[in-house]
């Protein structure tokens, strides 16, 4: 019964909402449409089109009141959805839109240049080899055997020129590429602060040159709204202890006695 209640219900908003805004013309259709999402009578105006108007031309029309009152009463937030929204922006927490990811990055480290000379040599050789194989198994043709020359012979060069600085300075170091480091960094959630903004957890968000900035709604706006919901300022001002009144004195004259008279 209630499923078919239900439905019955939903095909009477869609009968309303037919009839309501068939009613409306192009550019209060824009209107009602932008004034939903902004509640903003001017930004509304102007998304209809009418730029130099505040938004008053088009809530003094009967078909825009009659569509922005159904809205209102068939989709507002009951008491309930507010008192949660408002709790998930007391709650927010700017890491809830980050999430934490390893990465690769590349690192430089000193060697002495004895050690580089000897890994460069062991690549000659190791080179030397492999070409002669090649050339023997007929693995590459003329151009790609003279191209494995030259670099082969650029290796040499820099061999010779390694040992030079060797001789001239024993203990010298050189800076060459090291083992890749795991480092821990936070990215963005763009699904998340993308659902989240459009439950209206989040006031807004934008991509700027340095990464996504997020503006959250002040938590504390948002705990003193709590606050006044759950009655705790009443409270309060029901426990403090009112000021002491005015204390009215009347003096009275004495009274003269009998030998004074």
């Amino acid at each position: 019964m209630e499923g078919a209640k239900g439905f019955k219900d939903r095909l009477q908003l869609e009968e309303e909402y037919k009839t309501l805004w068939k009613a409306l013309k192009p550019d209060e259709k824009k209107f009602v449409e932008a004034y939903i999402s902004t509640m903003n009578l001017r930004h509304s105006a102007q998304a209809a089109g009418e730029k130099y108007q505040n938004g008053e031309g088009f809530m003094r029309k009967s078909a825009v009141r009659e569509y922005l009152d159904w809205h209102m009463r068939n989709f507002a937030m009951t008491d309930v959805e507010v008192l949660a929204l408002t709790s998930q922006i007391a709650r927010a927490d700017l890491a809830d839109y980050f999430r934490v990811v390893r990465r690769y990055r590349p690192t430089r480290i000193h060697i002495p240049v004895s050690e580089h000379v000897r890994n460069l040599a062991t690549e000659i050789e190791e080179s030397e080899e492999f070409l002669a194989e090649a050339i023997r198994s007929e693995l590459l043709d003329n151009l790609e055997i003279e191209v494995y020359k030259q670099d082969l012979k650029s290796k040499k060069a820099k061999l010779i020129s390694f040992q030079i600085k060797l001789r001239n300075c024993p203990y010298a170091t050189i800076e060459v590429d090291g083992p890749p480091e795991v480092v821990e960094e936070a990215e963005p959630d763009s699904i998340q602060i993308v659902k989240n903004r459009q439950a209206g957890r989040i006031k807004s968000f934008k991509q700027t040159r340095y990464g996504v900035e997020i503006e959250m709604y002040p938590a504390d706006a948002a705990l003193d709204r709590l606050a006044k919901m759950y009655g705790m300022y009443k409270q309060d001002n029901e426990q403090q202890v009112p000021p002491p009144s005015a204390i009215n004195v009347t003096v009275v004259p004495p009274v003269p006695d009998e030998d004074d008279e």
